[in-house]
């Protein structure tokens, strides 16, 4: 169907350029950063996987020593789990796991205090030392060399997502652009599945800005989606598959394009009564002119460092 942003919205010169902006999936090494197994650790000490809850038995998750090839060079323990795969294929069953009174579309719209997993997994991730270390190499050694750029701000806590099986849709059309969320037009989506996604389990997005052409994206553990979500419409809907997908996402802008003082987002909840939502923010001293704090460097935002750094 067609894209609901304003083509006013499309003018991009001298943000990023249209190699930057395109649509790429892209392979890593999963293992080597071990976010699957630093997930499913976060989820089994939080106490939310019932023993024997999805039907197989898994064995108890071992710490093993993970040996790291990329820039950041030399081994690195783990967090442990019973190797990504098993770990994957768990993160898949999550649905399994929910209590028997649960009801799992309650787990999906704007409002996510229905999912049991969600919150004890964001709160461990976020206290995380060691995802925080593995984000900051994969940012380095990934994401970095995808932008063409040798050093970027990025989103210093992911948003983690979890789409139960059966789930209605999380969220709402939107591009992170535009009102109500105002993000700063030279910043990047960088989008990981944990489990693989397909259909509708996956996110939704146009290729690009104003184009139409929607289509869910198709990945697995070990690659990461870089897209412009900043201006492409994205979107989730109700997940019709016996697979849940469990992700995390964050946002990254070049360093040398990064603008401190952009202002941030608005309320949604407001502009949705005014009809707003996916509209260019208005300029200083236009109707409807709303300075929103803007994301700063060491709140929202984190330094990866210039490349020569990364080395440990």
């Amino acid at each position: 169907h067609a894209s609901p942003l304003d083509r006013s919205a499309c003018s991009l010169d001298g943000i990023l350029d249209a190699g930057q902006r395109v649509e790429r999936i892209i392979a890593y090494d999963e293992p080597s950063y071990g976010f699957v197994s630093i997930a499913v650790k976060a989820l089994r000490r939080a106490g939310v996987l019932r023993e024997g809850g999805d039907g197989s038995d898994h064995a108890q998750p071992t710490t093993t020593l993970s040996t790291h090839t990329g820039g950041g060079g030399g081994p690195r323990r783990g967090e442990g789990g019973c190797g990504p795969k098993v770990d994957s294929e768990l993160l898949e069953r999550l649905h399994r796991h929910l209590p028997p009174d649960a009801d799992v579309a309650l787990c999906g719209g704007l409002v996510h205090s229905h999912n049991p997993f969600l919150a004890p997994l964001s709160n461990a991730m976020q206290r995380s030392a060691a995802f925080g270390e593995a984000l900051r190499l994969f940012v380095r050694e990934h994401v970095c060399p995808a932008l063409g750029v040798s050093r970027v701000v990025y989103q210093r806590r992911p948003t983690w997502r979890i789409h139960l099986a059966g789930a209605e849709p999380l969220g709402i059309p939107h591009a992170d652009g535009l009102q109500p969320y105002n993000h700063q037009p030279a910043e990047m989506n960088v989008w990981v599945p944990l489990t693989a996604v397909s259909g509708s389990n996956s996110l939704t997005a146009e290729s690009a800005p104003g184009a139409g052409d929607f289509h869910a994206f198709e990945a697995t553990p070990g690659q990461f989606v870089s897209f412009y979500g900043n201006r492409c419409w994205h979107y989730a809907v109700a997940n019709d598959t016996d697979t849940t997908r469990v992700s995390f996402d964050l946002r990254v802008v070049p360093f040398h394009l990064f603008d401190p003082q952009h202002c941030g987002p608005g309320n949604l909840g407001s502009a949705l009564v005014r009809g707003s939502v996916g509209k260019l923010p208005p300029r200083p001293g236009a109707e409807g002119y709303h300075r929103g704090k803007p994301l700063r460097l060491g709140e929202y935002y984190l330094d990866s460092g210039p490349a020569e750094e990364s080395a440990l």
